[in-house]
Formats: structure tokens, C-alpha cells, sequence
């Protein structure tokens, strides 16, 4: 499971988990296989962003936060910004995330993980101890 924030989240088969393990990280195994994960997506949410599904793996694999979506334009949203109605726009928006305050199976952030290293259990692939130990 990626849990990127409170309802947020990509739950992936057992298939999928395997081969992240075996490649060593989730990211690295994203901007690798990227279709196959796709595929391996049992259940998603996406509360409050506005891109796919796709969007969002490759925010996560990249470590981005920007990403752009076509958005068409509501009557009151036109009206208070004063641009045509049911128009198609593009609009770049924002996932407001902090990649660098990622949480380990052990519940610390990997910045504290690294200086507590006695905490930690290393059964999490994407644990900072574990790549860098």
C-alpha cells in the first residue's frame, strides 16, 4: 500500500509488492514498470487531486509535486474569476506533500530514522536504513 496522505492512497496486489521488494525500492520498481503496476492497482483513492491514476505513481516515483490537468470551468467559478464559462483549461496544480517526511513501517520519519538507528526494525523496503545500511 502507498499511503501518500489521508485519503490518498494506491493499494497494489501481493504480485506487485514482491517485485518492489526484489527490485529494492517502490520507486525504482515505478519508473520501470510502470503499466505493470498500473495493473496490479486493486484499489485507489484520490481525494482532492485532480489527476489520474497514472499521475500521481509518477509523482511518487519522481519525488514531484507538480503536476498539470484539464479542467473545464464552472458557472460560479467563471463568474468570480471572470472567465468564460464551460471552457476547457489547463491549470497546473500543486499535491501538497513532503517527500523528505516519508514514514517507514517502523512510524518514524526518515529523517528521524536515520538518527535513531537502534529503533528501527529493517523490515520496511522503503525505510531509510535500509538503503543506506
Amino acid at each position: 500500500m502507498l499511503l501518500v496522505r489521508p485519503k490518498v492512497y494506491v493499494m497494489f496486489d501481493e504480485s506487485i509488492q514482491g517485485d518492489a521488494e526484489r527490485c529494492g525500492d517502490l520507486r525504482e520498481y515505478l519508473r520501470g514498470n510502470m503499466q505493470q503496476a498500473l495493473q496490479g492497482v486493486q484499489r485507489y483513492a484520490m481525494h482532492g487531486f485532480w489527476g489520474s491514476l497514472e499521475q500521481l505513481l509518477q509523482l511518487y516515483a519522481c519525488k514531484g509535486s507538480e503536476y498539470v490537468v484539464e479542467h473545464m470551468t464552472k458557472i460560479r467559478e467563471s463568474i468570480r474569476q471572470q472567465k468564460q464559462p464551460r471552457v476547457m483549461e489547463i491549470q497546473k496544480r500543486r499535491l501538497r506533500v513532503d517527500w523528505e517526511n516519508e514514514r517507514g513501517l517502523c512510524g518514524l520519519p526518515k529523517k528521524q530514522a536515520i538518527r535513531q538507528f537502534e529503533l528501527c526494525n529493517l523490515r520496511c523496503f522503503t525505510c531509510a536504513h535500509s538503503q543506506t545500511f
